[in-house]
């Protein structure tokens, strides 16, 4: 596989099987085939999430945010994992936008001037517009945090199938390789309904990069991502 591997703190709870997902900090690991809800916001440490071969699960992110270790992709599909993201509510999330890297969630620190300041992500119709240190509203459940130094996929790394029916990827970032929000290897990814990928950065491919299989897109959006420049600044696009 050529996904981030995570490398993080100690002393989480270990991640739930299916079911609800209270608000928490939790250890990865293998997800097991059913339905993960999100009842509050999560945040990973130890290490991220992978669906293994044979598994086929759905994340609920319910209005949520699933933030990553800071180390590795969020989430990995391995070979012969399925992997359906979904968003049922409309929870407002906020990000404050990098000069050179993926938007970074301000939700616990945001002022109510900040707050009020943002702009909603679906009136952003210009790049111009998001400018360092704009503030931008997001609406849905996000998975965020994904942080890959030599490997690809910072949000999801897929080596086996992705359906994204809902939410939001957003604020990941890959260093020095490919894919900042989603990473494609030879397997299938498909995107529908107010599915959206935004606010994050790779070398190529700030949001989704298809090194093989099979991307479809029937709707949703992929917008507001940065790749690196050849002088190495980095630039909308991807």
């Amino acid at each position: 596989l050529f996904c981030g591997a995570a490398v993080g703190a100690v002393g989480a709870t270990d991640f739930p099987g299916p079911g609800n997902v209270p608000s928490g900090t939790y250890t990865g690991g293998n997800l097991q085939s059913g339905t993960y809800t999100l009842q509050g916001d999560v945040t990973l440490e130890t290490s991220n999430l992978t669906v293994p071969n044979g598994v086929t699960c759905t994340i609920d992110l319910n209005g949520h945010v699933l933030k990553g270790t800071g180390s590795g992709s969020v989430i990995t599909v391995s070979s012969g994992g399925n992997l359906t993201v979904i968003d049922n509510t409309g929870e407002y999330h906020y990000f404050q936008v990098q000069e050179s890297g993926p938007w970074q969630c301000i939700d616990s620190t945001a002022t109510d001037a900040q707050k009020a300041a943002a702009t909603p992500l679906e009136n952003i119709t210009d790049a111009s517009q998001l400018t360092r240190n704009t503030f931008v509203r997001v609406t849905g459940g996000c998975i965020t945090g994904g942080t890959v130094a030599d490997d690809n996929g910072g949000g999801v790394c897929v080596n086996g199938t992705l359906n994204m029916n809902g939410g939001n990827i957003v604020g990941n970032y890959v260093k020095s390789q490919t894919g900042g929000g989603v990473y494609v290897d030879s397997s299938t990814f498909t995107m529908s309904n107010s599915a959206e990928i935004t606010g994050n950065c790779a070398k190529r491919g700030g949001g989704v990069y298809v090194s093989g299989g099979t991307f479809t897109m029937k709707k949703g959006a992929i917008d507001g991502n940065m790749v690196q420049s050849v002088n190495g600044k980095m630039t909308r696009g991807g």
